[in-house]
């Protein structure tokens, strides 16, 4: 009995020392994680193609390890990350910004270098677009109006649909956020 016993101790002991944690190569600065001007329970309004107003509300705001052969390898699902294949890894903010009535999801996540990454979940119209949108927050802005408010220094990105070739245009300031999406006949516009 006493042999079985060690060699069963022997082996937890072999395989906990194969197991490691992953080592950590890029810390996230405050100035990176700032680029998110949201924390939880921020609530901000949007207007849609249809002039109906949605309600946003963060509903997360942590700080996460992320990794894989480039950062946008995750897929984010009800909150849950799967980690496709191992890899250099970070750390970054993850922010979640929902509209209950609404079933609508946002997500951005800032990493290191001023990278931020931007998906829209919805169960609805906004299905078709699931795709994520990088973004480096540096270099060139413009100014963006929304009625009588110009928002200065303002990062525009636009992007082609994989799948359909439709753009993908997407406005985003440090200081305020998500400003307006837009795709195809589909739009989400900050309410100042």
């Amino acid at each position: 009995m006493k042999k079985h016993l060690f060699h069963f101790i022997a082996l937890l002991f072999l395989m906990s020392s194969c197991l490691e944690e992953p080592e950590i190569y890029l810390l996230l600065p405050e100035e990176d994680a700032i680029i998110i001007p949201y924390k939880v329970g921020d609530q901000m309004l949007m207007v849609n193609q249809d002039g109906d107003t949605i309600h946003f509300i963060v509903t997360y705001d942590e700080t996460e390890v992320y990794g894989g052969s480039g950062y946008d390898d995750f897929i984010f699902a009800d909150d849950t990350k799967f980690d496709p294949e191992p890899g250099p890894w970070c750390y970054g903010r993850r922010v979640q910004l929902r509209s209950y009535a609404d079933g609508i999801r946002m997500v951005f996540i800032a990493l290191p270098n001023q990278t931020l990454y931007f998906d829209i979940w919805s169960h609805d119209v906004w299905s078709q677009v699931r795709r994520s949108i990088e973004c480096h927050l540096r270099g060139e802005t413009q100014d963006f109006t929304i009625g009588d408010i110009t928002y200065e220094n303002v990062y525009y990105r636009q992007e082609a649909n994989p799948l359909t070739g439709d753009l993908i245009q997407w406005y985003y300031s440090k200081e305020n956020g998500l400003l307006a999406i837009k795709y195809k006949d589909l739009s989400l516009t900050r309410i100042p």
